[in-house]
């Protein structure tokens, strides 16, 4: 990686030393035997006899010294030959005196000024991945440094995730919320049909059968209620019972079919209907009721058939729920009717609920029909008497008679071969 303060620093310490050479080519070089120190430059101290240029580590800005000073801590004087000491650049650093050079700061440190005599750990939060540095670096969202002097930041693990900067450690996810990768900026809510009740989850649960998550970020799923049932798991929603079907309690995973005699005709029912009076349900899984035919009737409830009109009492239907007698006049014979036979001529029926006609006795009859009884038979007798007889018509009856009889002679004679008129009536 590129260091700019690194190679500021490296510049610097270059003109500082070709500074000294220079003086120390330029200046007079004391011949062999040179009589004091008088002749020595600043760089130089007298020693031995010679001026001799400081060493690296000392300085010297003035003439005819006879030693040179050490660099102060937080300086440097790299020599040969130095004029004055340096300051430590920021990203450097020098704890002694008397040294040649500053120190780098390590990787996970900095030092922001000038002149620093120590390096600075990166607190927790930050990190510094290179040497010489003046400044640490925040941690970027989705990662932490949890420790003092840290080289690099770490991601959040999944289950955890940090939307911020400079941070010592990650977010756990809600309960409701996930986060499956790692580096995460941001929670993930639960999708509807799935939950999760706990914190730093990494995935979320389906919602079991009998179940259902409607909303997003659930903590627990619901029960499916009374009327409803969801056989599959993930879902968001429960299913209604269809017609002929129910759900009666809750958490189901299946709906129950109506039993024989009772029917739903509506969806999402938690309870099946029973067969009313006149009605019933044969079969299984029923969307409704059928009413009885006519010729039957039920008075009961949940019944699974209709019971036949017995023989003397009929059922009109159809829905009857009771049957009928047979009136007086009436009869009926067989089960399962609609009606009943009225009574028929010279018959009658004398009580309710009859299964048959009974003949008129003797002496009695019965000219109309449906009737419940006989009535006697009339004695004969003549006709009644009249107005009394002319006796002109008298006469006139007894002419007709007596010519009748003559005629009738007359006819018997000629038959045997008389005259009527030869006899002794002559």
């Amino acid at each position: 990686m590129l260091d700019p303060m690194g190679s500021i620093r490296r510049f610097a310490r270059w003109l500082a030393t070709a500074g000294t050479v220079v003086m120390f080519v330029a200046g007079p070089i004391p011949a062999a035997g040179a009589a004091d120190q008088s002749d020595c430059l600043p760089g130089e101290f007298f020693g031995g006899g010679s001026c001799v240029p400081c060493p690296g580590g000392t300085y010297q800005p003035a003439a005819a010294q006879s030693e040179c000073l050490d660099a102060d801590p937080g300086h440097e004087a790299p020599g040969p030959g130095a004029i004055d000491q340096t300051e430590c650049l920021p990203g450097t650093y020098q704890p002694a005196s008397g040294e040649p050079d500053c120190l780098d700061a390590d990787p996970g440190y900095f030092v922001s000024d000038a002149a620093a005599v120590t390096q600075v750990a990166c607190s927790a939060g930050s990190y510094q991945p290179d040497a010489s540095a003046a400044g640490c670096v925040d941690t970027s969202p989705g990662h932490f440094v949890p420790v003092d002097a840290a080289v690099s930041q770490s991601a959040c693990p999944p289950g955890t995730y940090q939307p911020g900067v400079n941070r010592v450690g990650c977010r756990h996810t809600d309960p409701g919320y996930f986060v499956a990768a790692s580096a995460a900026t941001t929670q993930v809510a639960c999708a509807p049909g799935s939950y999760q009740p706990e914190e730093r989850a990494t995935g979320c649960v389906p919602a079991e059968p009998g179940f259902f998550a409607a909303e997003f970020a659930a903590v627990a799923p619901s029960p499916c209620p009374s009327g409803s049932y969801q056989p599959d798991p993930g879902s968001a929603v429960c299913l209604p019972a269809d017609p002929g079907r129910i759900v009666a309690g809750e958490a189901a995973v299946a709906q129950q079919q109506c039993e024989p005699g009772t029917y739903q005709d509506a969806y999402g029912a938690d309870r099946c209907r029973p067969a009313q009076p006149g009605h019933f349900v044969e079969g299984r899984a029923a969307v409704g009721e059928t009413s009885c035919p006519g010729g039957e009737y039920q008075p009961g409830t949940a019944a699974t058939g209709c019971l036949p009109a017995e023989p003397g009492h009929f059922a009109v239907g159809p829905g009857a729920v009771t049957q009928s007698a047979c009136g007086r006049g009436s009869y009926q014979p067989a089960a399962g009717r609609t009606g009943c036979v009225p009574a028929s001529v010279e018959y009658f029926v004398a009580t309710s609920g009859a299964t048959e006609q009974v003949p008129c006795p003797v002496g009695t009859h019965q000219p109309d029909p449906g009737q419940s009884d006989c009535v006697p038979i009339p004695s004969p007798e003549g006709p009644e008497p009249g107005p009394p007889v002319s006796p002109w018509l008298w006469a006139i009856l007894g002419g007709v008679v007596i010519t009748a009889l003559a005629l009738g002679m007359q006819a018997t004679d000629r038959k045997s071969g008389r005259e009527w008129n030869r006899g002794p009536w002559r």
